[in-house]
């Protein structure tokens, strides 16, 4: 079992003492465990928060008993049985279960009602304030020191309740439980009554208990462990009547079974059945080591250094050598054999554990941890759980983690002779061996790109031009392509091809000696993967990101989207863009959240399959650009309902986001789960790995105010993030339009081979997006570019790239020619304008135009709304000798009557 699965007990010695085995035999961490006394002490207590102070605290605090009696019942169970289970210590600092059922994520929970057949509840008026207490009176040992006590005060028993009213209470319990911790497994044990022969009333209790309650339960989807009755030769102990401690070591037995195999169709007793997917090892950012080792110790962090070890760090000895390795297991979420748990009593030697499942401490100057290090922990712990699910022409495929696991290991193996630190092109269309290709090859310590493939529209010599250039800047070692592709591929870079056809079918055994070996820790600095930022093919800038930027991105955006794992992100973003790339790839592998993958070119014919998945898959997460939303509102029977009330966000980037687009989607999704409160903003460019900036979750996104009151805020900057609006370098105060600046631990280290164009770009630690933009009460709007980059309908053109380009259409005058954009309000999208001057008079018109809107198309992937060859001189050059974008618009736009150009 992984140490960083949860169990929490609701519950009594039934479940408390199978959850001692769980820490003790199986590798649990430390449990928060309670026992409840009364069930409807627990709902007055817990749920209905009426009496806020836990029982051991009011005793000692209106009973005057001394803080260390032994008359804790939530503590005693498991002081008295730390030598049978063997354990060494108990930690009474832990918070309680009460303390953390909110704020923890549990993967177990484990019930029964015990105490409401043998616990008594009086109560009692200390102090002139009426005080409730309850315990088994009939007990030997400390606890009667209590009852003496409390006789001292008036009091009143409270008759013990009916089997009907303890199976009305715990199926509240359970159904309280289950609002905060849905997806968590539930095992309820029903109570013995073996042990109840002295006590025909109890007895009587727990067999009406037993008869009505699994019927009572079984819409609950929990599951029930069968009342135990054992020979009375396993029920001893002569101050409790619990059974043999090998009862309950068989009963942890059978929980960790049930949580190794996954929750899927474990029947345990009266037909009930846990139907669970596995779940995975949860994400959670990496500890510093010195201040973990501080407070474990005891001492201040200035006096744990990298020289720091047993007996020579104060409070480090050899018996604390087991509660350094137990948090070091919990925190970074391994298990240490004996052998490493003895021989690691440095902080050296600490890290070297850490580095060999390939983890570096968050204050490990020297390495990061590889972004994809949990890719592997999780394969290994849970092979069947979903990676994804990928969609294409109708088919769905489910991706489980073992199968991940084998892919990744056939790249990996496919890419041994390449060079460390080599770059691998990823030339592939929509297919899971993009997301293999990817991770395996940062898992190798190679430096992955993903490169958009030929579409059916585009000509593929052009696009092997194109591609070529590209290859001549970035240089691939290696490429990972298709059949359908490999062709198009330049045949004189030296570079490998893989073909993933060509992969070898490798078993999980197999996948798991191949990277069992490997070490994926990283040196400080070490690229992770390019990504490819705005331009035609020719002309994309490579932006170096590396593994600590990326990994800090994915920790601050999903704590700002309260992301978790096992929430499901639906997409059908290509990968080749940013916003795919990070938002329904990256962050979510990192995080530990399914991903279901749909066809770009599918879903446009095809808006609806989005919510289909979502609705089937109870999808938390998806990102669209602004043009996306008009379009899925306005696809499908409008009279077709969905469920989609599992959506905490549909976020909106890419483009400048319009309140119109907000208006119109919530307007027909609202009533389907999606009001306007689940919709969100998020400022973001692949130069910041990804966000800049993000709405608040759960609120409605803010409308700009003033002359851009037609766009959305984007949303204040992530925590640690700062932005600034410049004009000519100097910062604004607020509500002043001026180009976007930001700096950030997430931000790029430069373009690849382009150190010029990195200098130009990063000045004194500041990054100038060239972005337009304005910050009012803390948010930024973004509204366009202060140069000459158009977005359409999420995809970039560099207005001057392309144009170099089509100066080279037969019938063009070299030079005349202008790309620009067009914001059309009827059907709320930016569309794109070609406008372009003949080399001479009587030439075919028609034939140039088409030209151009084919090698447009082509070379951006975007096909221009209006092309228009105009008459010779009709475009405006500045004074510089450059065409003049905006008076040339103007003339065009005062000329042809078409709508404002934006």
């Amino acid at each position: 079992m992984n140490s960083s699965l949860q169990v929490g007990v609701i519950g009594t010695c039934l479940s408390n003492l199978p959850a001692v085995f769980l820490m003790s035999d199986f590798g649990c961490p430390r449990l928060n465990n309670a026992a409840v006394s009364r069930s409807d002490h627990f709902i007055d207590t817990v749920i209905e928060g009426n009496r806020p102070l836990a029982e051991f605290e009011t005793m000692r605090r209106y009973l005057d008993l001394p803080e260390d009696d032994g008359n804790d019942s939530h503590r005693f169970l498991l002081e008295n049985y730390r030598e049978t289970a063997g354990l060494t210590e108990i930690d009474r600092t832990n918070p309680s279960l009460y303390e953390n059922l909110i704020a923890r994520r549990f993967d177990l929970i484990l019930m029964d009602n015990l105490s409401d057949g043998y616990n008594r509840l009086f109560l009692t008026d200390v102090h002139g304030q009426e005080t409730r207490f309850h315990f088994p009176i009939d007990l030997a040992g400390p606890n009667c020191q209590i009852w003496d006590q409390i006789r001292r005060f008036e009091h009143r028993e409270v008759p013990c309740m009916s089997a009907e009213q303890s199976a009305s209470n715990w199926l509240r319990i359970i159904d309280w439980v289950k609002e905060i911790h849905p997806d968590t497994p539930i095992i309820f044990s029903l109570p013995f009554s073996c042990t109840s022969e002295d006590a025909p009333e109890r007895k009587a209790f727990f067999d009406e208990f037993n008869a009505i309650f699994p019927a009572a339960v079984a819409d609950r989807g929990i599951a029930l462990l069968p009342s135990l009755n054992p020979d009375r030769s396993l029920w001893k102990l002569p101050d409790w009547k619990h059974f043999d401690m090998r009862i309950y070591k068989g009963i942890a037995g059978l929980h960790f079974t049930q949580m190794q195999s996954g929750w899927k169709e474990l029947a345990l007793g009266a037909g009930q059945a846990i139907k669970k997917e596995v779940r995975l090892m949860p994400w959670r950012p990496l500890p510093g080591l010195r201040s973990l080792l501080a407070n474990t110790l005891a001492v201040s962090e200035a006096a744990i250094t990298e020289e720091s070890c047993v007996d020579r760090t104060e409070n480090w000895d050899s018996l604390k050598q087991v509660e350094v390795m137990t948090a070091i297991e919990a925190a970074y979420g391994i298990q240490a054999t004996f052998d490493e748990a003895m021989e690691a009593n440095s902080v050296s030697a600490i890290r070297q554990v850490l580095a060999q499942r390939g983890i570096a401490a968050a204050d490990d100057e020297a390495a990061v941890s590889n972004i994809f290090h949990d890719v592997v922990n999780r394969a290994y712990a849970a092979p069947d759980a979903l990676y994804g699910r990928f969609i294409k022409e109708g088919a769905k495929h489910d991706i489980s983690y073992g199968d991940m696991l084998r892919q990744i290991a056939a790249v990996h193996h496919a890419l041994a002779g390449v060079p460390s630190g080599g770059i691998v092109a990823i030339v592939l269309g929509h297919s899971p061996h993009i997301y293999s290709g990817f991770i395996g090859s940062v898992l190798g310590g190679w430096v992955p790109t993903m490169l958009p493939p030929l579409t059916r529209k585009q000509d593929p010599e052009v696009f092997r031009k194109e591609i070529g250039v590209l290859f001549g800047r970035v240089q691939p070692a290696a490429v990972i392509t298709s059949g359908v592709y490999a062709g198009l591929i330049p045949s004189d870079t030296g570079a490998q091809i893989i073909l993933v056809e060509a992969l070898q079918d490798l078993s999980y055994t197999q996948a798991k000696n191949i990277l069992g070996s490997t070490t994926p820790l990283q040196q400080k600095g070490a690229l992770a993967f390019l990504q490819h930022s705005s331009g035609t093919t020719g002309h994309k800038k490579g932006v170096m990101l590396t593994h600590d930027q990326v990994y800090h991105q994915a920790r601050t955006y999903a704590q700002a989207i309260k992301m978790q794992t096992g929430d499901v992100v639906a997409s059908w973003l290509p990968l080749y863009h940013d916003m795919g790339l990070l938002t329904s790839f990256i962050i979510p592998t990192i995080i530990g959240c399914p991903i279901i993958s749909m066809d770009a070119l599918e879903w446009v014919a095809n808006p609806t399959m989005l919510l289909d998945e979502i609705e089937e898959e109870k999808a938390a997460y998806c990102w669209m650009p602004n043009f996306a939303f008009h379009h899925v509102a306005r696809a499908g029977d409008r009279n077709r309902t969905w469920d989609l009330s599992s959506i905490k966000a549909i976020i909106s980037c890419s483009e400048p986001c319009r309140a119109a687009a907000f208006t119109e989607f919530s307007g027909r999704f609202a009533s389907m789960g999606v009001d306007i409160t689940k919709l969100g903003t998020s400022y973001a460019m692949a130069e910041n790995v990804f966000a800049v900036t993000q709405s608040r979750i759960g609120k409605p996104v803010s409308k700009a105010a003033g002359e851009i009151d037609s766009y959305l805020s984007s949303g204040p900057p992530l925590s640690d993030v700062q932005v600034e609006i410049r004009i000519d370098g100097q910062p604004q105060s607020e509500g002043v339009m001026g180009a976007i600046w930001l700096r950030s631990p997430s931000m790029f280290s430069g373009y690849l081979n382009l150190p010029e164009l990195t200098r130009e770009r990063i000045v004194d630690g500041w990054y100038d997006t060239k972005d337009l933009g304005m910050m009012q009460d803390g948010e930024l709007t973004v509204v366009g570019r202060t140069d000459d980059l158009i977005i359409i309908s999420g995809k970039n053109v560099v207005a001057h790239e392309l144009e170099d380009q089509l100066n080279a259409v037969p019938g063009i005058a070299p030079g005349r020619v202008l790309v620009a954009s067009n914001y059309d309000e009827a059907s709320a999208l930016t569309e794109l304008i070609v406008l372009a001057e003949p080399v001479e008079d009587g030439v075919d018109a028609g034939h140039v135009e088409a030209a151009i809107r084919d090698l447009t198309f082509t070379l951006s992937g975007v096909s221009p709304r209006k092309v228009r060859l105009l008459p010779r001189g009709f475009l405006i050059k500045s004074t510089s000798g450059k065409i003049s974008r905006s008076k040339s618009l103007e003339k065009f736009n005062a000329q042809f009557e078409i709508s404002k150009a934006v």
